[in-house]
């Protein structure tokens, strides 16, 4: 029995390192309507910030997943993290984001881990604007390879 219960407690420790992995892959991967972006976006909590940007990833949680693009942005209230979208979609957009850039960003600010972060909708860099999600939160790639 205490070899049982030793084994569920290593599951549930692993499972919990995992977490933040998975959520990164459900959130970015935008695919179907039930992704996890869909479901966290919320438009009662959209909000427009301004900011630098002080950091650039890409996070790629699975083997063969695309990679996601953060940013983390720098504003008068403190640096939060944006969750942008698939590399894929961005590097095909006429706008690009670089280190140092002052943008607008508009989105749906929620709690992930804890932790408050802005899920984008809509940047804009100087007169460009780059359209992420429409008014429901639903990303603009979904589909969009099918085209």
């Amino acid at each position: 029995m205490k070899k049982i219960s030793t084994f569920a407690t290593i599951l549930s420790l692993l499972g919990l390192l995992y977490l933040p992995s998975a959520s990164a892959q459900m959130l970015m991967s935008g695919k179907g309507r039930n992704a996890q972006s869909q479901t966290m976006y919320n438009a009662n909590t959209v909000t427009t910030i301004l900011g630098k940007i002080i950091g650039i990833d890409k996070q790629s949680p699975n083997r063969g997943m695309s990679s996601g693009v953060h940013i983390r942005l720098e504003t008068t209230d403190g640096t939060i993290t944006v969750h942008l979208g698939p590399a894929w979609y961005l590097d095909n957009q006429d706008i690009h984001l670089e280190l140092g850039d002052q943008i607008e960003v508009t989105g749906s600010k929620v709690l992930i881990l804890e932790k408050s972060v802005l899920i984008a909708a809509k940047v804009r860099k100087g007169d460009q604007i780059l359209m992420l999600r429409d008014l429901n939160g639903i990303p603009m790639w979904s589909g969009w390879r099918r085209q």
